[in-house]
């Protein structure tokens, strides 16, 4: 990472991909993979527009209305991936620290 000063605002920016580093929101970057594996057309800011975002970032509790803009249903199950039925692949793990992601199984 290159730390850039201009104009009294710092930027970091990663050299790999020579774009501004913003934190990303894993959770709606899950919903938007799921998004493609089940051929839906959408975007960031139409999941997200005029939700109650909290510091920026979807929760658990929007990400059912983000998904219900789409047609897509969830449900949160709180049990080990290995009871989860093969038909409900793939899902979206919430991690500790509110980090999710996306698996298979």
């Amino acid at each position: 990472m290159i730390d850039t000063q201009a104009t009294n605002t710092t930027k970091t920016i990663d050299p790999a991909q020579n774009a501004p580093h913003e934190k990303v929101d894993s959770l709606l970057e899950c919903l938007l993979v799921l998004c493609r594996v089940h051929n839906v057309s959408t975007s960031k800011d139409a999941l997200i527009a005029g939700l109650p975002l909290n510091s920026g970032r979807i929760t658990p509790a929007l990400l059912k209305r983000a998904a219900t803009r789409v047609h897509l249903v969830t449900k949160i199950l709180k049990k080990p991936l290995s009871q989860i039925p093969d038909e409900f692949m793939p899902v979206i793990l919430l991690l500790n620290g509110e980090v999710a992601r996306k698996t298979r199984g």
